[in-house]
């Protein structure tokens, strides 16, 4: 039976096991060893190539963006220093987008006919639904005026 021939050969298959065991680790004693004196052999230009990590550490600080955010990634922390150079850049310059003006926000001093010498030039026929440019000087120093320039035409 099954079980007889199982036992029977038990003490060969556990010979076996051994023998192969004992040939396993004399080859990863033998890898170690190589590895080991790989690694020794190279460990003294390892060294000079980059002292203490600092080359791992520079790669991990470039992954901190303008702001002082530490990014997944140096592309992601790229992306977020550009975006934070757009935004910036933008609110210097004063870009508005489309639609963004509102005649509400154009002028804001109540007072504006007391604070300032106002003169009427004419007026202008056009629906309120588009916003204009308006460069404008408030009590320039040299000229004590408030100047609205034209800068463009309004067309539908």
């Amino acid at each position: 039976d099954m079980n007889a021939f199982i036992n029977e050969n038990k003490g060969d298959f556990t010979d076996w096991m051994n023998a192969r065991k004992e040939e396993f680790e004399a080859w990863r004693d033998a890898q170690k060893t190589d590895f080991t004196s790989w690694f020794e052999s190279i460990k003294d230009i390892l060294k000079t190539i980059d002292p203490g990590g600092t080359m791992l550490a520079e790669l991990m600080d470039a992954r901190v963006d303008i702001q002082g955010v530490r990014h997944n990634s140096i592309s992601e922390r790229l992306l977020a220093d550009m975006e934070y150079l757009y935004q910036k850049l933008e609110k210097r310059l004063y870009t508005l987008e489309y639609g963004e003006i509102s005649d509400l926000i154009i002028l804001q001093d109540d007072a504006f006919s007391l604070n300032h010498e106002t003169e009427i030039v004419g007026t202008v026929d056009y629906p309120a639904i588009d916003g204009a440019l308006v460069i404008a000087t408030v009590d320039d120093t040299k000229q004590n005026a408030y100047v609205f320039e034209k800068v463009g035409e309004i067309s539908g």
